[in-house]
């Protein structure tokens, strides 16, 4: 055997062993993880399958696909109002932790929920703390938890809970209104809601409706649902239902006699006519944070969303449709602001490299969030402390 054909036989065994190696460790892993409880469901998530599905279900719907920006809206965010953080540590009023969503009035006055402590703490325009609103328990005037929390035009802060559904409303001065429950056909959500004459609109999946947006009218009685969850490859599963729940959920935006609706994950942005409730158009974003093909979850329903986008805020501003994700790139959590035009096409798109989870946008361009809020789940971060943030941004015509 000649030395070329010693080398060759060499470094094929070699990589041979590399690959055998490889590929146990990966059976191994598989096997740990349906050990631990772990179950692996496949979705759909291919945008071209998608794609193909939306004009299949819906043909008189119109699919939009971004491939990528036209980079005609240069899209920018200038850093602002920064509370919380390491350098508040010894004041407990700035610390802040599991906080999920920030809200702001038409004065400045920002209000932060705080999801364990079953309070919503409100600041003014400076970050200087105002007042808690709220407590936690089960009596009137109380909450569990605040996980569900909105401002209407008079400025009152509305909460719903989720275990009991229950919708709370409190003056912007902190007093106690009124609550009632929420008669849901079957199970309640909070993650994405919004108010339009009276009637209030919740996103999340319902499993006896199979429907993923709801409507509520103002003191609590179920009006309709419409809306499909994304679709599995395997939808008899058992845990079709989970997969579903972790995904089939999203921010609200009503504009102009429609209903925008960001799915959770993966990305798609869907429109409805606010007065048929039927799909009029499908808005696809291909990006580069996408879930991986495989969905592990475990018995307690939690999603491993490695790689994923979770849409945080939609909105409208100067004639534009924002979307803000929180996505990850890497092993690094990293935030995306999209902007779309009113018919679906992606004008620009700026990627922050830092995690900032924002929840509100004003008529000033005002972003309020909280930085660092996913940096936990992150080893390399985890010192990391959540911040609240408010910061400009500035779109600017190409």
């Amino acid at each position: 055997m000649g030395k070329n054909n010693v080398f060759i036989f060499v470094v094929f065994v070699v990589l041979f062993s590399v690959f055998c190696i490889i590929y146990y460790g990966y059976k191994e892993n598989q096997k740990k993880l349906e050990y631990e409880g772990w179950v692996k469901v496949q979705p759909a998530w291919a945008m071209k399958k998608r794609v193909k599905a939306c004009k299949s279900d819906f043909p008189e719907a119109e699919c939009i696909v971004n491939h990528k920006p036209d980079n005609t809206v240069r899209v920018s965010v200038e850093p602002g109002l920064v509370i919380g953080g390491n350098e508040d540590e010894t004041r407990e009023r700035y610390l802040f932790h599991m906080a999920f969503n920030v809200q702001a009035d038409q004065t400045g006055n920002f209000y932060v929920a705080q999801v364990g402590q079953g309070v919503i703490r409100k600041y003014n325009a400076h970050g200087e703390y105002l007042m808690s609103i709220g407590r936690k328990g089960n009596g009137p005037g109380e909450m569990p938890m605040v996980f569900g929390m909105e401002l209407d035009t008079l400025s009152r802060v509305h909460v719903v809970q989720e275990v009991f559904p229950k919708h709370t409303i409190f003056s912007a001065e902190g007093e106690f209104i009124k609550s009632h429950r929420v008669e849901a056909p079957g199970s309640f959500g909070y993650y994405g809601m919004t108010e339009s004459n009276g009637d209030w609109f919740f996103s999340y999946y319902d499993r006896k409706t199979k429907k993923t947006i709801h409507r509520f009218s103002d003191k609590g009685a179920y009006m309709n649902s419409w809306g499909s969850p994304l679709g599995l490859d395997d939808e008899g599963s058992a845990l079709a239902y989970k997969c579903h729940k972790a995904c089939s959920h999203g921010r609200l935006l009503i504009l102009n006699e429609q209903i925008y609706y960001s799915q959770y994950n993966p990305y798609e942005i869907h429109v409805y006519d606010c007065n048929t409730f039927q799909l009029e158009k499908k808005i696809f974003r291909k990006n580069k944070f996408f879930p991986r093909k495989t969905y592990l979850l475990d018995q307690d329903a939690t999603a491993s969303l490695s790689g994923t986008s979770q849409s945080s805020l939609l909105a409208y501003y100067q004639g534009y449709i924002i979307h803000c994700i929180a996505a990850k790139r890497g092993r690094i959590p990293v935030t995306v602001i999209d902007v779309f035009s009113l018919g679906g096409r992606l004008l620009g798109s700026k990627q922050l490299e830092y995690n900032c989870y924002f929840t509100d946008l004003d008529a000033k361009g005002n972003l309020y969030g909280i930085k660092n809020n996913m940096c936990k789940y992150y080893k390399p971060l985890s010192h990391l402390q959540e911040q609240v943030v408010r910061y400009q941004l500035v779109l600017k015509v190409q």
